[in-house]
């Protein structure tokens, strides 16, 4: 399956610094305003309204599946899902990841002009 996501926190200015950062060190992934907690233990309806998207992150994407990594509206990279579904309960930047809800991925391909 492909998929299509963007890689930054609340400030788009910043999109490409956390595409580079998460996608080199191995991982994509996104969070909430608030934590919602592990999105395996909560059903659809239960995520903040406007973001029920993100429950696919977790419950359908599957190893093996294409992400199209999109910065300011532009491809940035393609990456292959290589791992399952993490949550941890507090960001850790120190390894690459500012989200709290990630995969592992490899096979990553930039595109470039």
């Amino acid at each position: 399956m492909y998929w299509r996501m963007q890689l930054h926190p609340a400030r788009p200015s910043e999109a490409v610094k956390h595409s580079i950062t998460s996608l080199g060190a191995g991982y994509i992934g996104l969070d909430f305003g608030q934590d919602v907690g592990d999105l395996l233990l909560l059903k659809m309806n239960e995520l903040p309204t406007g973001q029920h998207d993100y429950w696919h992150f977790a419950h359908t994407m599957k190893k093996g599946d294409i992400v199209l990594i999109i910065a300011h509206h532009f491809p940035f990279a393609l990456a292959r899902i290589a791992g399952p579904f993490n949550y941890i309960s507090h960001a850790h930047p120190h390894i690459g990841v500012w989200f709290r809800h990630f995969r592992a991925v490899d096979r990553v391909t930039y595109y470039a002009d």
